[in-house]
């Protein structure tokens, strides 16, 4: 079908509707067959974020070949490997195999130009995947279910987008539990200068290697924002990375995973007296323990404790979020009263670039969720 032949509408009244139904992809499948004028702008929001899986990248290949100003609207690319229809049915070897030949020659800066945000699910790097192109474009990438045969491989994956600025990786597996030394690189001045690194659900093992690669790795050596879980086993490997390149951080969100108690908290061990450049942290805990004991009215003790000691004089957001399983709201505010408030407040009155502070509380009972804030 083509554009049908209507007259032409103010182009206001195009952007308008067009932007009302950028995530609707039947409707704007219909603008961009009502009229020559909408077909430009339907399909640059058609295609702005595409999907590619084992089953459909030949479609792709195809596609981006006959149209080269279709490939030109793809921002943003997903690339999963998984079958599109009935997920359930695993892909055979042979479609693998021809799927991760093909994939070089689809993400590339020659066809897709304005790419600038790439997500990889469920894939395995056990060699270079994207056959050591470089690809120009590229600010973002997402890594969710992804396994590597060694940190090197990671590495040499995120070094293959020398623009990179942010990384987040969702449950990432390394099947080696050593510490490498740093990759050699031919062009130093090639790699990416990576500024933020978000990490949810690592095991202890990777965030001991990452940390350690923070330290070591040029690709890091910018790193200003930092995202990541904290086990009991990882406690040292985040302290040496903090002493090393605490300075360098802008932002930190630390969220404590289920084997690292409070009581930690207040141990000299744990400081964040070398982040003297924050400007935003983080605390997210997912249990304050064991609410049924009355005499256990002390849970928040590590809040003036970690508040204290940052010395950061660039301070501007502070923010708790605390998750708790209990009967009721009455637990709650009996921790919430333990805490001492007056020296939480006159540590607070010494950051004067403080701007907000949050402390966010979600309380799961029996009749349901309850938020207070």
């Amino acid at each position: 079908m083509v554009p049908l032949r209507s007259p032409r509408l103010p182009l206001e009244l195009t952007d308008m509707v067009i932007h009302y139904l950028h995530d609707d992809m039947p409707s704007l499948s219909a603008c961009s067959l009502t009229c020559r004028d909408w077909l430009p702008r339907a399909q640059s929001l058609q295609f702005k974020a595409a999907k590619i899986y084992i089953d459909n990248w030949k479609d792709f290949q195809t596609l981006f070949k006959v149209s080269r100003s279709l490939a030109s609207f793809v921002r943003v690319l997903k690339i999963a490997k998984t079958v599109k229809v009935k997920r359930y049915l695993s892909p055979s070897n042979s479609d693998v195999a021809q799927w991760k030949e093909g994939l070089p020659a689809i993400v590339s800066d020659v066809h897709l130009p304005r790419l600038t945000d790439l997500s990889l699910d469920y894939m395995e790097f056990d060699g270079s995947l994207f056959g050591g192109c470089r690809i120009q474009s590229i600010h973002s990438v997402t890594l969710s279910h992804c396994q590597f045969k060694d940190m090197p491989e990671l590495i040499r994956l995120l070094s293959s987008f020398p623009k990179l600025k942010n990384v987040e990786a969702h449950t990432p597996h390394v099947s080696s539990d050593l510490v490498t030394n740093t990759l050699e690189v031919a062009d130093a001045k090639s790699l990416p200068a990576i500024i933020s690194f978000a990490i949810h659900r690592a095991s202890g093992c990777f965030m001991m290697q990452i940390l350690q690669c923070f330290i070591c790795e040029p690709i890091f050596k910018d790193l200003s924002g930092l995202v990541l879980p904290l086990f009991q086993e990882g406690a040292a490997s985040l302290k040496q990375f903090l002493e090393t390149c605490g300075s360098r951080l802008q932002k930190l969100v630390i969220y404590l995973e289920p084997d690292f108690t409070l009581e930690a908290l207040s141990k000299p061990e744990f400081t964040l007296a070398h982040c003297t450049n924050l400007q935003t942290l983080e605390f997210e805990v997912p249990s304050l323990g064991d609410s049924t004991q009355v005499e256990n009215t002390g849970l928040l003790d590590w809040v003036p404790y970690i508040l204290s000691q940052v010395s950061s004089p660039h301070l501007q957001c502070f923010t708790f979020h605390l998750y708790d399983q209990v009967a009721g709201a009455d637990d709650m505010d009996r921790h919430l009263n333990a805490l001492d408030w007056k020296r939480v407040e006159d540590i607070l009155a010494g950051f004067e670039a403080l701007r907000e502070v949050t402390m966010r509380l979600e309380v799961r009972a029996s009749v349901g969720l309850r938020i207070i804030v």
